[in-house]
């Protein structure tokens, strides 16, 4: 028997190299090999076969990023040898990144971003990208981001390496890639103002990394300190 040549991704031919999502369902199917009576399938640990085993055809759930591995397909005719042939899957997060924020304080005027999952790993890099106001854009592979002006920003994780085939051996090429679902919108926020209107604050009692502002005619008075990281007094108020 011959090995089998050609595989199917959801009816496209499979394309060495091509990186695929986490966490999906795919059909995977080959073309039928002479002589052969039965097919066994070897997945990544992790994944599901849900239907189609020993058949040309299965249905299969992909696994976590983790998971990336060789599919295995064996054509089978009783005690004959079987035919082997291999396919790799690298697969790219299909989660958007978890993250950490850290807001800025009275003390650093700028925030940070932290990416928790994925965790660094050899492969991965991070990117963050200001969307509200525009700025360009920053990667790394640690996935921590600090000095960030107060913004709406973008976080994305690539996964930048897959593997191509060279027979049967994988080879492993480095590339970026981006055809799943990975980014995350954030925002990193200014100081609160907290504004005193004559009886009570607008946003609680004020500390230190807040921004105050007294615009009351009435006035204010305070038998105790009050904290704030600036004080902005408007015309006329009365202090």
């Amino acid at each position: 028997m011959t090995n089998p040549t050609e595989l199917y991704i959801d009816g496209t031919p499979y394309s060495a190299g091509v990186t695929h999502c986490a966490n999906t369902s795919n059909v995977l199917s080959i073309n039928p090999v002479t002589n052969a009576e039965t097919y066994e399938w070897i997945v990544p640990a992790g994944w599901t076969i849900t239907s189609g085993q020993g058949t040309t055809s299965i249905n299969v759930t992909t696994g976590s990023t983790s998971t990336s591995g060789t599919v295995e397909i064996l054509a089978k005719n009783g005690g004959c040898n079987d035919a082997h042939s291999y396919f790799y899957f690298y697969l790219v997060p299909s989660n958007a990144p978890t993250v950490n924020l850290t807001q800025p304080t009275c003390t650093l005027a700028t925030g940070a971003i932290t990416v928790t999952s994925p965790a660094p790993a050899s492969g991965i890099t991070y990117t963050v990208v200001g969307t509200n106001p525009v700025v360009a854009a920053i990667t790394n592979t640690t996935g921590v981001f600090t000095g960030l002006a107060p913004g709406n920003y973008d976080v994305t994780s690539n996964n930048g390496y897959y593997l191509d085939i060279i027979g049967t051996y994988p080879k492993a090429i480095t590339t970026p890639t981006s055809n799943c679902a990975t980014t995350t919108s954030v925002t990193i926020n200014p100081l609160d103002t907290n504004t005193w209107n004559g009886s009570v604050w607008s946003d609680g009692t004020p500390n230190i990394n807040q921004n105050l502002v007294f615009n009351a005619v009435s006035g204010f008075s305070s038998t105790t300190n009050v904290d704030g990281c600036s004080c902005t007094v408007t015309t006329g108020a009365v202090i």
